[in-house]
């Protein structure tokens, strides 16, 4: 496909491909023996998945990652990803497409919403200028972008997708999530319409959306989510955490790119690149850190106090329950240490949505705000039980 050819305009076009084995395992060198025995915890029974649509739920992690940590592992078999169009099937790659709407009658290949929400960001560091993409969340102008973009600068210009340019003003930063929240007074700004505050089910086919350098098009590219749950250093003593970890061609200015559903709803915006990979903080977590900083004039991160692990496969098939997070250790003086939750309970939903797995539980309470009150569904010694917490502020935000 060269660089100018749009997508197929027929959006029902664009299907998910049939989906990489996400069998969950854990490497002895992180894990050693955690928890319970298989016989004694909650499992992830394989799901059955449809190659016509995007299915969205929250599934398991990939690396390490501590949240009230989280130390689980995934694995998926990469895959060569194509889509069927009507004139054939296209591989994976890039294209540019004008910002302007498409024709009456017809599907964008970036849809209107989302492609009002894309704004070009061009930040002035004594290096000179950066560019990277952004996103509008809200019709205040409140702006999603990502941190390592915005290093240094002294100055950040906001060019909107309508052609006007705007200075932006950075509110707050937050490296444990990568995201930084930048506002615009600009008048009559539209955020992006969002998707489900769950991550993307591994496999799942998406589109990486965002701006070009120097020029007024967008870039699309078409991509495979691979694992969810992944934690990266930053440097400096930093890492985000609670990362999607996306296969994809880079679009345009990469950092920052939006990434959206088959519906063409955002669920994620990318914060790092390593490689061929593109890493991207779940919506949830964008939303909470937007929100945090409205509310506090700073980022307040929600904290629970535990680490755990995926629960084994096998138990949950005989209580008939999705999956489930087993705590392995509590820390101290935490909300989890208050409210009753125990070292091998499994925790298998919050607020009635199901956590299937230690990743979901880490996403969930990083979407809620510190001081918000959750319900957590468990098992404690094979039985059901339940419990309210209120979040605490984390203890360290890695800044």
């Amino acid at each position: 496909m060269s660089e100018r050819e749009e997508l197929p305009e027929d959006e029902d076009a664009f299907r998910a491909p049939l989906p990489p084995d996400d069998r969950i395992w854990r490497h002895p060198s992180e894990l050693g023996q955690l928890g319970p025995t298989a016989a004694e915890i909650v499992a992830l029974p394989q799901r059955t998945r449809r190659a016509s649509r995007v299915g969205l739920i929250v599934v398991g992690t990939a690396s390490a990652v501590l949240l009230a940590g989280v130390v689980i592992a995934l694995r998926s078999a990469s895959t060569t990803t194509t889509v069927a169009s009507a004139t054939g099937i296209t591989t994976l790659g890039s294209t540019t497409v004008a910002f302007s709407a498409s024709p009456r009658g017809t599907a964008a290949p970036v849809r209107e919403p989302v492609r009002r929400a894309l704004v070009r960001l061009v930040a002035t560091t004594p290096s000179g200028a950066v560019t990277s993409t952004g996103v509008l969340i809200d019709d205040r102008g409140t702006i999603l972008a990502a941190v390592d973009a915005l290093r240094d600068a002294s100055a950040i210009t906001v060019e909107l997708s309508d052609g006007r340019s705007t200075d932006a003003e950075l509110l707050d930063t937050d490296p444990s999530s990568g995201l930084a929240v930048l506002s615009t007074s600009a008048p009559a700004l539209t955020g992006a319409p969002v998707g489900e505050m769950a991550l993307p089910l591994n496999g799942a086919a998406i589109k990486v959306v965002g701006t070009a350098a120097g020029t007024t098009l967008a870039k699309v590219s078409l991509g495979t989510v691979e694992a969810m749950g992944e934690h990266i250093d930053l440097g400096d003593g930093r890492s985000a955490q609670h990362l999607i970890r996306i296969d994809a061609p880079r679009a345009g200015d990469a950092l920052g790119n939006g990434i959206t559903d088959d519906q063409g709803r955002l669920i994620a915006v990318v914060t790092a690149i390593r490689g061929r990979y593109l890493y991207a903080t779940p919506i949830g977590i964008g939303a909470a850190v937007a929100t945090s900083v409205h509310a506090n004039g700073k980022v307040k991160v929600a904290w629970l106090g535990i680490e755990g692990s995926n629960a084994d496969p096998s138990w949950a098939k005989r209580a008939g329950v999705q999956g489930g997070a087993v705590v392995v250790t509590r820390t101290e003086r935490s909300p989890a240490s208050t409210c009753g939750l125990a070292e091998g309970d499994v925790i298998i939903a919050i607020d009635g949505q199901p956590t299937p797995s230690m990743a979901a539980v880490a996403t969930l309470v990083r979407s809620r705000q510190v001081g918000d009150t959750i319900t957590i569904t468990y098992r404690h010694e094979g039985l059901p039980d339940a419990t309210t917490v209120r979040l605490a502020e984390a203890p360290s935000t890695g800044r």
